[in-house]
């Protein structure tokens, strides 16, 4: 378990500020109560390491007039963390920036202590989450293909990110790759997500996620109070 710390690490340099980002696992809007369920692993210095990553829309909610979606999305296996966002509708798409452009942000470690609210998106306590909901918009479009996974039979169009950051002192390069569908039993988009990253002192590793299950009985995880609740 503490080989996971520097790998989550490394992945919250996407968050970055000095980078115009979109995308990420959240490329098209399905209908409220949507789930989506996705095989998690990561593997760095000769280590491997499984688990899963489930994202739901549980929940409507209009902030300034613009229609939003409580969003939750767990990570399971390397820990259990359990992170829930309120995003407008028209950010949950190809071209969106979810978490950047979220009204309310809310993270539960699993610590038995409850959600912390977060106010920065790049704060470091989001972990690997910054990768999920968000990557850079350059981009190379690849070939369309055909991928199988558990979830089905998915015809994929794709696209390819190179890029080097600026983490601290470390200078990381990453090469990541999106398959994605825009239908209804893709869910959220993403069919796979893959991403390969290298710091300058030699470290390296992957990231990968790929839809194993999707239903439309999504259940919210964390009970966030609103704001017009008593105490």
């Amino acid at each position: 378990m503490r080989r996971l710390i520097p790998v989550f690490a490394v992945v919250v340099f996407l968050a970055q500020p000095a980078f115009t980002f979109a995308d990420g696992l959240l490329l098209r809007l399905p209908e409220d109560g949507t789930r989506a369920k996705y095989s998690l692993d990561l593997s760095e210095g000769g280590q491997a390491m499984s688990g899963s990553l489930e994202i739901r829309s549980v929940g409507k909610e209009d902030v300034d007039g613009k229609a939003c979606r409580w969003i939750e999305m767990t990570m399971e296996g390397p820990g259990n963390v359990t992170l829930k966002l309120l995003v407008p509708e028209e950010e949950l798409k190809l071209g969106g920036s979810p978490l950047h452009k979220a009204s309310k942000v809310y993270l539960d470690q699993g610590l038995g202590s409850g959600p912390d609210e977060i106010t920065d998106p790049n704060s470091p306590l989001l972990g690997p989450f910054p990768a999920f909901l968000s990557a850079p918009a350059t981009t190379e479009k690849l070939e369309e293909s055909t991928l199988t996974t558990d979830a089905g039979e998915f015809e994929c169009q794709g696209f390819k990110t190179q890029q080097t950051f600026k983490q601290g002192d470390q200078t990381i390069e990453v090469t990541s790759e999106t398959r994605f569908s825009d239908t209804q039993e893709a869910a959220f988009g993403t069919v796979e997500f893959a991403m390969e990253f290298k710091l300058d002192n030699g470290r390296s590793g992957t990231v990968t996620v790929k839809l194993t299950e999707t239903g439309d009985d999504a259940k919210p995880k964390l009970e966030i109070k609103s704001d017009d609740d008593g105490e």
